[in-house]
């Protein structure tokens, strides 16, 4: 390396052995910052958060469902989908697309399993089995921690359920004012929620993709020559990929600290709200339980028809979601073919075992985690809120070493190949 004395050329590349300060930066601003850049939803609680976090360190694309469903919702269903109730309406229809309304549904226990009659189904009569997310892990604005389990009808035949359904066409039907019985909603003034800004998520998404786009631009050809195929500058692309995603989200719809409850409204045509009938309960039974609903939903007799078509159709979703999860996950090999033409080097064997085997499980991890964060938030519940600390800490605990380890261990492998790739680097510098 040139001494102090020596003189060196406008432009001159100096290069020395990293150290830990080098490979912990290098960690910091192209995995962990990811971390940040995460996409949350209403009233999610900090366990949730912070799980859903450790998972982006480790899987980016875990995140993925959710950046979607923002995007989609935002741009395919939100202004196409939901008539104006005039002034009051505005901010009931973005909560309303963000997935921040909620409301309480008279449930059934049968054969050991709870049946739930949402409010589309309250409609039509058709009973579903519980399979949708609810909203009993959320932070719901101006209601308590035993909001309806206790009840006289016994905990478990109340949940909390999201008024829409992402992908429902029943959205179309559906109806939202905060506008008082009798009431023309068009003299209703304006509703304010509180809304977190996205701001600081969206300036770090910005400063890591900057960070990876830069990386992957002056790569060196000694990386490529060293490491070849397995260059950790490679790992970075996923991350980078995500926090795109990730960013065009966080301004496709806004961020709300907590969930709001919205009661059952008016039926015109003489139509009635049903609930199980062995519960005995009437619409006006059910509101009384949500002190703190915000506006009521309601449902035209002739709900508008909606044609459907295009990739952002309801029955396509679901395909496109994977289609561009699994070109997302495909990305970065077509970076490694460009680059490297798959040339091994001197990377060893090992490494390039993990780095592959990371790239590879990134899509398979996310579907994964999709399912099991459901299991996670089952641990949290809020209904669950009289544990003690040290209890939820060793349901959380066992949760992690029954589900988690096992699907981050790819991720596991692909840090211990990164930092052994970075140690045997040099950390160069242009003057």
């Amino acid at each position: 390396m040139p001494t102090e004395s020596m003189q060196l050329a406008k432009g001159t590349i100096v290069c020395r052995p990293t150290d830990w300060v080098d490979i912990v930066r290098f960690i910091a601003l192209n995995y962990v910052a990811h971390a940040f850049t995460t996409v949350t939803r209403p009233g999610e609680r900090l366990p949730i958060v912070l799980y859903r976090s450790f998972m982006a360190i480790f899987c980016p694309f875990t995140g993925f469902n959710d950046a979607m469903v923002k995007i989609l919702t935002c741009s395919a269903l939100g202004k196409r989908w939901l008539g104006d109730d005039g002034k009051g309406a505005r901010e009931l229809k973005k909560a309303f697309f963000a997935g921040a309304l909620c409301t309480l549904a008279v449930a059934q226990v049968a054969e050991g399993r709870i049946r739930v009659k949402g409010p589309q189904e309250l409609l039509n009569g058709v009973e579903y089995w519980q399979s949708i997310e609810q909203c009993e892990s959320l932070r719901i604005h101006g209601a308590n921690d035993v909001l309806g389990w206790d009840a006289p009808h016994g905990p478990g035949l109340y949940r909390l359920l999201p008024v829409l359904l992402p992908g429902s066409d029943f959205s179309a039907r559906l109806s939202v004012t905060h506008a008082a019985a009798g009431q023309d909603a068009a003299d209703v003034p304006p509703l304010e929620l509180a809304v977190t800004s996205g701001g600081a998520a969206a300036a770090i998404a910005i400063a890591q993709i900057g960070f990876a786009v830069y990386g992957l631009y002056t790569v060196r050809a000694s990386q490529l020559e060293r490491f070849g195929y397995a260059a950790y500058v490679f790992t970075v692309v996923p991350f980078a990929l995500m926090s795109v995603l990730n960013l065009v989200a966080l301004m496709a719809v806004p961020k709300y600290p907590a969930a709001y409850m919205v009661r059952y409204g008016e039926l015109d045509g003489g139509r009635q709200w049903t609930f199980p009938a062995d519960s005995g309960l009437t619409a006006e039974d059910v509101n009384a339980m949500m002190p703190g609903a915000i506006a009521s939903f309601s449902a035209p007799q002739s709900p508008p028809r909606i044609k459907h078509s295009g990739p952002t159709s309801p029955d396509n979703i679901p395909a496109m979601m994977m289609g561009s999860l699994i070109t997302l996950g495909i990305v970065p090999f077509i970076v490694i073919l460009c680059l490297t033409r798959f040339d091994a080097q001197q990377s060893t064997a090992t490494e390039r075992a993990w780095t592959m085997t990371w790239l590879a499980s990134g899509p398979l991890c996310a579907i994964i985690h999709e399912a099991q964060q459901y299991h996670f938030r089952d641990v949290v519940r809020k209904d669950k809120a009289s544990r003690s600390i040290s209890q939820l800490l060793r349901a959380i605990v066992r949760f992690m070493v029954r589900h988690t380890i096992p699907i981050i261990i790819p991720g596991i492998g692909g840090y211990y190949a990164v930092i052994s790739m970075l140690r045997r680097d040099e950390a160069c510098i242009k003057v």
